[in-house]
């Protein structure tokens, strides 16, 4: 046991000079030498302490609740984010960059949550090794975030403090925990839940700067405390393991839940029912409609006046414009329509048996995938 806390000590120690090394020697940041050089450690480490591979009861109702509030979590800075705005992503937007990090992404939480578990779990009862963990571990993702370059004031050495350094000691505690108690899985799915959608997503709520660090911060902590609740006693032993049936029936509402809202977007795209749903491409209702808007469409309004806006064909296209006059003759009614945004009127006029319907509201940015999208496929033109 004693040469086993060493080798643990020593191995912490050495990723520990490791990040300090980065941050004040190195000075910038390479992601592929970096994993290299966890993986070798993390080989070395399984050469000298293996894997412990005994399976905790309380895993299934863990891995649930972290499915749970992550989702809920998503979800709800989404929703925020439709009021406060979004923000484009910063990361990479090709297929290749937003591969490349995934793959360094996960690599970085799997070999610094499988060392975590071989360390922790060995010495389970060792408080110095846990509490060497949390901040090790801490400073290997810390090192991908900054280097000394950046310390260069007191104002970016307090704000680099409360939006890097804190949220990930926080995160840490609570993973070091998860890991104790139930192995690295659970840590693996919440940092694989919390971290890699931000390569994907081609937009991020804006939160603005302190609410957004004030919740990355206490999230892990809730989480902990809700599970400290559910199933230990204030000496930190199992007091239940029959939650997972209660954890599972909220799990599968809440997944109905999805399902509903996803088949009724299913139902608005493809245009069953009276209402269908459009994503906006152009910038010529701006800023009536913006760029990525997706707009809603009813379709069995069509007594129009002038000002409407109204979604129609024009050579097998579908616009979205304005209705600033309206002409009938003995063969129908036709409309002229021009973009708020555009000088001039459209060249042509609007057939009735062209009209798809008129616009009703507008859901902010959440099409913003589709055009992306889109112009990906079409070579960004």
């Amino acid at each position: 046991m004693k040469k086993e806390t060493y080798i643990i000590a020593v191995i912490e120690v050495l990723l520990l000079i490791i990040s300090l090394f980065q941050i004040y020697v190195v000075k910038s940041f390479n992601y592929p030498i970096y994993l290299l050089i966890l993986f070798v450690i993390l080989g070395i480490s399984y050469y000298f302490l293996k894997f412990d591979k005994r399976k905790e009861r309380l895993s299934k109702d863990i891995l649930l609740i972290i499915g749970i509030v992550v989702l809920l979590y998503w979800l709800i800075i989404y929703i925020v984010g439709y009021f406060s705005g979004f923000l484009m992503n910063s990361y990479q937007r090709s297929f290749f960059g937003i591969t490349k990090n995934i793959l360094y992404g996960f690599g970085l939480i799997a070999s610094s949550e499988v060392m975590r578990h071989m360390f922790l779990r060995r010495r389970n009862d060792n408080k110095k090794i846990f509490v060497l963990s949390i901040l090790v571990f801490s400073m290997l993702e810390i090192v991908t975030k900054f280097s000394a370059n950046q310390l260069d004031s007191n104002v970016q050495i307090l704000k680099l403090l409360f939006s890097v350094v804190v949220p990930i000691f926080s995160k840490n505690i609570f993973l070091s925990f998860l890991t104790l108690k139930v192995g690295c899985v659970s840590s693996i799915l919440y940092r694989t839940l919390m971290e890699l959608p931000l390569y994907v997503v081609p937009i991020i709520p804006n939160l603005g700067y302190y609410i957004e660090n004030l919740i990355i911060t206490i999230l892990p902590l809730i989480i902990l405390l809700i599970i400290y609740k559910l199933y230990y006693s204030d000496d930190g032993k199992i007091v239940s393991s029959r939650m997972y049936n209660k954890i599972n029936k909220i799990s599968n509402v809440i997944y109905s839940f999805i399902v509903i809202i996803l088949l009724g977007v299913v139902l608005l795209v493809s245009g069953i029912g009276r209402y269908i749903v459009y994503t906006i491409g152009s910038a010529s209702m701006e800023d009536t409609i913006n760029v990525g808007d997706v707009v809603v469409i009813d379709k069995k309004d069509k007594e129009f006046e002038e000002n409407d806006i109204i979604a129609f064909y024009h050579n097998d296209v579908i616009l979205v414009h304005r209705v600033i006059k309206i002409y009938k003759d003995a063969y129908g009614t036709y409309y002229q329509t021009k973009g708020d945004n555009n000088e001039t009127a459209d060249s042509w006029l609007v057939k009735e048996k062209d009209v798809v319907g008129q616009y009703r509201m507008r859901f902010r940015w959440i099409g913003w995938p589709t055009v992306k999208l889109n112009e990906w496929l079409l070579g960004g033109e």
